[in-house]
């Protein structure tokens, strides 16, 4: 009984050390060339060298970033080629940019690998072969709160942005709170490539846009060995040149909470194929299409915005809420509002923090059986109005309390205390809960400032109020 003690004993201790003995690589250089692990670390440590680095060293798990944002790594030779179970943990997919300038692949995952890319955007990917963006070899990828846009596979192969390769064996992606967008792929798949011949493939998009597509479409799932589960998503200004602009489904499709429509192609135009199981969705065209469920919305226009920087660190479709709001492409109020069900245990939409996921609008009914959600990857709320700044009171050489109108239906406030042209503030975009006062303090004597607020609620900030002015007393 003591050996067996003993032997416990060596194994926990031999856990905990290899646990205690992971460790993180940090790119300090934006620059790219011939890799040297030896640059690492250091400021000289650049993402290739990282990459090197983490695939001669197990116990590298993590390769994060300390640049100067928002920063572009230009790619100058060939591929990155990640060879290591390892995260790439980017500052955000707007501060930190790949760029393969259209002279290579981006990412290439190597086989049997687990890895996790988030924060990035991965851009301008070209190569004649699949996946001008990421190659996922037979590997465990998951991709979060990442753009992958701009990349193409030349023809005729598939998987403009990414193509997931599980042929004659298995392989699995997991895409996150991500964005899709302006890929192409001509044999299919412009944005992604599930590849299940002869294997298994699995593709899983959450809280995600797929957009502007083109070539062979948005997702392009192919066989039966590839299953694709879609959820809180939205498709949209996908095209393929033969069938299935926003989906092709060769293999096992569960599509829920999720908008498919304004996509373009011959045959299917959103969706080409058998959507096996799930409900709660806006598919814009059924032709084609089989779907599944009976609480689906199909036949009508989602109403969507532009692709834009709606808030968080990807693009995203906003819904509209009423016409010209809030694009001046919006015709009318989306019927994707109110009439979904959120799918999963995320209490935000794609954008994130600040960007809750159910609000529900009072005015309108939801979908039955449904909990108020949006439809899609976005979800949309009613701008209050803006708030009128009111004269300052209390006013002293360090101090004053600034004053607003109320909001009906804001249910919080946000403060900018700043100079007169707002770009040096002491207070800035301060959340000052829902009140209409707030003391501001730590000021200079005798200094002139300038405050505005502005109104939210849920998803939604208004315009900034008007500006009042305050000068502090003298010492």
């Amino acid at each position: 009984m003591k050996g067996s003690l003993n032997i416990l004993a060596l194994i926990l201790s031999a856990s905990f050390c290899l646990q205690a003995s992971a460790s993180t690589i940090t790119v300090q250089d934006t620059g790219d060339g011939a890799a040297n692990a030896a640059n690492c670390p250091g400021s000289g440590c650049r993402l290739r060298d990282a990459l090197a680095k983490a695939s001669g060293d197990a116990t590298i798990d993590t390769i994060d970033f300390s640049v100067t944002t928002p920063a572009t790594i230009t790619l100058t030779s060939s591929q990155l080629e990640v060879n290591a179970n390892v995260t790439i943990s980017g500052p955000g997919a707007n501060l930190l940019t790949v760029d393969a300038n259209h002279n290579s692949r981006v990412f290439y995952i190597d086989s049997s690998k687990t890895v996790t890319i988030s924060g990035l955007t991965i851009t301008n990917g070209s190569f004649n072969g699949n996946g001008g963006g990421i190659y996922n070899d037979h590997a465990t990828l998951t991709i979060t709160n990442s753009t992958i846009s701009g990349n193409s596979a030349a023809s005729p192969y598939s998987g403009g942005g990414i193509f997931n390769d599980g042929a004659n064996g298995s392989a699995t992606l997991t895409i996150t709170s991500s964005t899709i967008s302006g890929n192409s792929g001509p044999s299919g798949g412009g944005g992604i490539f599930n590849n299940g011949f002869g294997g298994s493939a699995t593709l899983t998009v959450t809280n995600s846009t797929i957009s502007g597509n083109s070539g062979g479409g948005g997702i392009f799932n192919y066989t039966a060995g590839a299953t694709l589960t879609v959820t809180n998503s939205t498709l949209s200004g996908n095209s393929a040149s033969f069938s299935g602009g926003g989906i092709t489904n060769g293999g096992t499709l569960t599509l829920s909470n999720c908008i498919v429509g304004n996509n373009t192609a011959p045959a299917g135009p959103d969706i080409f194929g058998t959507v096996d199981s799930g409900d709660y969705n806006l598919v814009e065209n059924t032709s084609g299409a089989i779907l599944s469920g009976t609480h689906n919305i199909t036949g009508v226009d989602p109403m969507l915005g532009p692709l834009l920087d709606n808030g968080g660190p990807t693009f995203t479709h906003a819904l509209c809420t009423a016409s010209g709001v809030p694009d001046a492409s919006c015709t009318g109020v989306s019927p994707a509002i109110d009439q979904g069900k959120n799918f999963t245990s995320a209490t935000t939409d794609q954008r994130g923090s600040g960007f809750a996921r159910t609000v529900d609008f009072a005015s309108i009914p939801n979908a039955i059986g449904g909990d108020g959600t949006d439809i899609g990857a976005f979800e949309a709320c009613s701008t209050p109005a803006a708030p009128t700044a009111l004269k300052p009171t209390n006013v002293t050489a360090s101090n004053f309390t600034a004053n607003w109108s109320s909001v009906s239906d804001a249910t919080g406030y946000r403060l900018d205390v700043c100079d007169k042209h707002f770009t040096n503030c002491v207070y800035q975009d301060s959340d000052v809960g829902n009140t209409t006062s707030y003391n501001v303090i730590g000021l200079n004597a005798k200094t002139d400032y300038y405050y505005r607020v502005r109104a939210y609620n849920g998803n939604c900030t208004s315009p900034n109020s008007n500006v009042m002015k305050v000068k502090t007393d003298k010492l």
